[in-house]
């Protein structure tokens, strides 16, 4: 992206140029959120607003940082568990963020619109995510699913960060417990390297 297209919405979110329409965020330190003419002009005002807090919601539960780190530890699992863990808690995370967004917004149905709008607007573009896991809309992401759970929500002020942590806590473990009933070499290989990732990090 040519940094002249860009312009800046606010700190940390930005516009840039482009006929594919892209909503996503990106940045391990800082993570930014950046969003296309194309996807804007397909979302309108009100669904923009929408997709920038469902975004808002990836950067308030720090999931760059945490996708990278379920990565490596995915990368010592068992064949086929820890990808199959990692696609689960990249699904669950998907809907915590529709209902952060939905709280931000104050209307689920906006947020339902949006990812309906959005999943349109690739079609007709022919387009498939810059990132599987970051974008507003994956192509694996279950859509069906999160509208409906969506137009079934009432909206609610609930703070769910200690749920959001629960679900982080528990999903590692279950990444890390493979990797430890495989080798007690790798795991304490593989502690090591991810304690220096946090620490650098945080």
């Amino acid at each position: 992206i040519a940094t002249s297209s860009i312009r800046t919405l606010l700190t940390g979110e930005y516009l840039f140029a482009s006929e594919v329409p892209v909503c996503v965020t990106t940045g391990l330190l800082r993570p930014k959120i950046f969003i296309s003419s194309r996807a804007v002009a397909a979302l309108g005002p009100g669904c923009v607003q929408a997709a920038l807090a469902h975004e808002r919601g990836h950067v308030a539960r720090q999931e760059t940082r945490a996708r990278f780190l379920g990565a490596m530890v995915e990368a010592f699992h068992v064949p086929g568990l820890g990808r199959s863990i990692l696609h689960r808690w990249q699904e669950d995370s998907e809907f915590l963020c529709d209902q952060f967004a939905a709280r931000s917004a104050g209307s689920p149905t906006l947020v339902a619109e949006a990812l309906v709008r959005f999943r349109r607007a690739m079609l007709e573009a022919r387009a498939t995510p810059l990132c599987a896991s970051a974008c507003l809309c994956a192509s694996a992401s279950a859509l069906d699913a999160r509208v409906t759970t969506l137009l079934a929500a009432e909206p609610t002020t609930t703070d769910d960060s200690g749920g959001t942590g629960l679900a982080y806590v528990l999903g590692f473990a279950l990444l890390f417990l493979g990797v430890g009933l495989q080798t007690r070499h790798v795991h304490h290989g593989l502690e090591s390297f991810v304690g220096l990732i946090a620490s650098t990090f945080t």
